[in-house]
C-alpha cells in the first residue's frame, strides 16, 4: 500500500467538507444516473448518448469538485488525480457523446448480469453499507465521488463490453488498485468491490478480444461460410 500522508480523521473530514459545500450533489447524482438507467432499460433513443453525457459529467465532477477543490487539501497529489479524472469525462464525452460509439445494453450474459450487479451495488448497496458501518452522508462516499463512481463506471463498461474502446479502462483501473487500499484500512468495506470489479472488467475485456479475435480467424479461413 502507498503511504498516504494523512489519517483516517482527514480523510472522512474531506467527505464532511465536501458535502458541506454540495449537500444536494448524491441526491442529484443519484436521480440522473436512475434516469439513465432507466431510459436504457426502454431502450429509448438516445439513452446511451445521455448516459455517456451523465457518465462523462460524474468523473469531471469527482476530478474538480472532490480532488482538486476537496481532498487536495489534504493530498497535494489530488491534483493530479483531479486532472486525470476530468480526463477521463473528456474521453468519456468524446467516444459517447460527441462521437457516439459507446452503446449500453443491458443483456442476460455473464458480462452483462454482472454489470447490473455493480451498478445496483453502486447505488443503493455501496451507501447502505456505509450507512452501517457508520460513516455514512455526510461523512462518508456518496456518487459523485471517486470510488462509488468508479464502480458505477465499471458496470456500465460491462453493459457496453462489444463497443467498448479498451483505453477508457486505463484511468478507472488505476484508481480502483491505487485507492482501495487505503481506504479499506480506514475501514471503507464498501471499497473492496473496487478492485474486484476492476478485475472482472479486465477479465471479461480480455475475453472479449481473444472471442473477436477466433471468429476473425475463423472468418479468414472459411470467408465463404463468414458470408452466409
Amino acid at each position: 500500500m502507498l503511504e498516504v500522508p494523512y489519517g483516517a480523521a482527514e480523510f472522512f473530514e474531506v467527505f464532511r467538507a465536501y458535502h458541506a459545500s454540495f449537500p444536494l450533489a448524491p441526491l442529484v447524482w443519484t436521480a440522473l444516473a436512475a434516469t439513465s438507467l432507466l431510459l436504457i432499460y426502454r431502450n429509448v433513443a438516445g439513452s446511451s448518448r445521455l448516459a455517456s453525457a451523465i457518465l462523462a459529467g460524474l468523473w469531471m465532477w469527482a476530478g474538480i469538485a472532490y480532488h482538486i477543490l476537496h481532498f487536495a487539501e489534504i493530498n497535494p497529489i489530488a491534483r493530479v488525480f483531479g486532472v486525470l479524472f476530468v480526463m477521463q469525462g473528456l474521453f468519456i464525452a468524446g467516444l459517447g457523446v460527441l462521437n457516439p460509439r459507446l452503446a449500453f445494453t443491458p443483456s442476460t450474459s455473464i458480462a452483462g448480469l454482472t454489470g447490473t450487479v455493480l451498478i445496483v451495488y453502486a447505488l443503493l448497496l455501496y451507501p447502505l453499507i456505509g450507512l452501517l458501518s457508520g460513516h455514512g452522508y455526510p461523512g462518508g462516499p456518496t456518487l459523485g465521488v471517486p470510488c462509488p463512481t468508479t464502480i458505477f463506471t465499471f458496470g456500465l463498461f460491462l453493459w457496453s463490453m462489444g463497443s467498448l474502446p479498451r483505453h477508457l479502462l486505463v484511468i478507472p483501473v488505476l484508481w480502483a488498485f491505487l485507492a482501495a487500499p487505503a481506504a479499506l484500512s480506514w475501514g471503507v468495506i464498501e471499497d473492496i468491490m473496487m478492485p474486484v470489479a476492476a478485475l472482472l472488467v479486465i477479465m471479461f475485456a480480455v475475453h472479449e478480444r481473444r472471442s473477436r479475435r477466433s471468429q476473425a480467424m475463423a472468418a479468414s479461413r472459411h470467408p465463404i461460410r463468414a458470408l452466409r
